[in-house]
């Protein structure tokens, strides 16, 4: 018999069932068969039911559980919503205290120039770690006349993000007779730049460890150079809704490398890059638990921050560990939901599209919204249910998709056969985009329009890097 079966004609029962022996098929049969009115002690009916909560506690653990594995007779039941049924003893969500215990500081009295915004990332001690690094590497390599200065750095930096803006197929072409660009050509020749680009170097090969060493880095080429953005990063005030996602560095080389980050509304708060084993550290939730552990722990505790994230990271375990943080959490028709009630954990499924599971710490199914969706017997939009956590969630989940598409309009794109020099192309794009992103949160906090966009932030920065103050001759 399937279960929503057994369910509804058990609402049909007033019989003592102590006469009855369950676990006999024909017993079991007789007593249904022979009372009509509601049964008040149904306790066997949650011994039938009882797998019910194992079931979404198994598809929260092991988001990679397809829904063919689930019990189909579950997914059979009446939504415990719906008009069409009686309403079933259904445990409520307790709603928590999640308001912010926190406030971001006021804005600045004075405007700051893009240059400002940029380097509260990409910061002087980077310019100063560039500097020194490239300078060392090209007396190791016998190149001691190079003699790269300081300002030189800053110039070849702000070529690199005039890149940028202004694409062309290949570098050489920005030198060339008929496609010149004066804002580059005047600052630094072609030869000087492929110098800087032979020898630029974050870190002192002499002290890098090898693949054979105890506590090996893959990162260590760059190293030096994330420490101090993240750094950096943490040093801005963090606002009090996140995301967690993965985003690609483009490379057509090989690489296994990729980026998992926590950004605000697109403002990126911390990284962390994917390095197989030894990524971040093991906390025993998984590895995708400890991905989230990792960039939330810079979060200040006991703030009520919340974190979203989609099915991959999600799990019962994380959403406990980060409650015990006081960090509530989201992680990703008609729709059911249980309460886990031991952690007070509720569990969603909306059956939008296809079934989406939904996982949270602050919020569940009420208030209940609507949402739009195209009906194909109808051959129309209509009006469906929409459980209030499916809002918070698609509302703050965008931020590494709105960095990502930031980043993106204009990437630096110069070819390299060395890996990390995508890595730290990608470091001066989050810099930008990141402070292009405070200055636009300033604005807003004093109430102020958008005065300039992300094309003229990111020129601005490019003209006051390269400084050009002499005029010089093609070469």
């Amino acid at each position: 018999m399937a279960k929503h079966q057994i369910q509804n004609w058990l609402e049909e029962i007033d019989t003592e069932i102590s006469d009855y022996d369950l676990s006999d098929v024909e017993d079991l049969e007789q007593l249904l068969e022979n009372n009509t009115d509601v049964l008040e002690n149904n306790d066997f009916l949650e011994n039938i039911f009882d797998g019910t909560d194992q079931i979404f506690e198994n598809v929260f653990a092991n988001p990679e559980v397809d829904d063919s594995e689930i019990d189909q007779n579950l997914l059979d039941e009446e939504p415990c919503c719906s008009t069409q049924s009686k309403p079933k003893k259904v445990i409520h969500f307790v709603t928590p205290d999640i308001d912010w215990q926190s406030c971001l500081p006021n804005p600045p009295t004075e405007e700051y120039t893009p240059l400002q915004y940029f380097k509260f990332f990409f910061s002087d001690e980077m310019f100063d770690l560039i500097h020194l690094e490239t300078n060392k590497y090209a007396i190791q390599k016998n190149a001691s006349t190079a003699k790269i200065s300081y300002s030189e750095i800053q110039q070849y930096v702000g070529i690199l993000v005039f890149i940028g803006v202004v694409k062309m197929p290949a570098t050489r072409l920005y030198w060339s007779n008929n496609c010149r660009y004066n804002k580059i050509v005047d600052v630094m020749s072609r030869n000087r730049f492929s110098t800087i680009s032979r020898y630029f170097h974050v870190e002192d090969n002499t002290t890098a460890k090898g693949p054979s060493s105890v506590n090996y880095d893959k990162l260590h080429k760059v190293r030096p150079l994330l420490n101090i953005l993240q750094s950096n990063m943490h040093d801005i005030p963090p606002e009090e809704k996140h995301s967690v996602d993965e985003q690609m560095i483009a490379f057509k080389g090989r690489s296994h490398l990729k980026q998992y980050f926590l950004p605000e509304p697109g403002l990126m708060y911390d990284f962390e890059i994917y390095q197989r084993k030894g990524t971040c550290p093991e906390t025993g939730l998984g590895f995708s638990g400890d991905i989230v552990m990792a960039l939330t722990s810079e979060l200040p505790k006991g703030k009520n921050f919340k974190v979203y994230f989609d099915n991959w990271f999600s799990s019962l375990q994380l959403s406990v560990a980060l409650k015990e943080r006081q960090i509530f959490c989201i992680g990703r028709g008609s729709y059911d939901f249980k309460v886990e009630t031991e952690n007070n954990i509720s569990l969603v499924r909306w059956f939008d599209r296809k079934s989406i599971n939904f996982l949270s710490t602050y919020t569940s199914v009420e208030p209940l919204g609507t949402c739009k969706r195209w009906s194909i017997s109808d051959k129309k939009f209509i009006e469906v249910q929409r459980p209030h956590v499916v809002e918070e969630y698609n509302k703050f989940m965008g931020g590494v998709d709105l960095a990502d598409m930031l980043l993106e309009l204009y990437r630096i794109d110069i070819r390299s056969n060395k890996w990390y020099m995508r890595i730290i192309f990608w470091v001066i794009g989050v810099c930008i985009v990141n402070g292009w992103l405070l200055y636009r949160r300033h604005l807003k906090q004093r109430k102020e329009k958008l005065k300039m966009s992300l094309l003229e932030f990111q020129t601005n920065i490019a003209a006051a890097l390269c400084e050009v103050t002499v005029t010089r001759k093609r070469g």
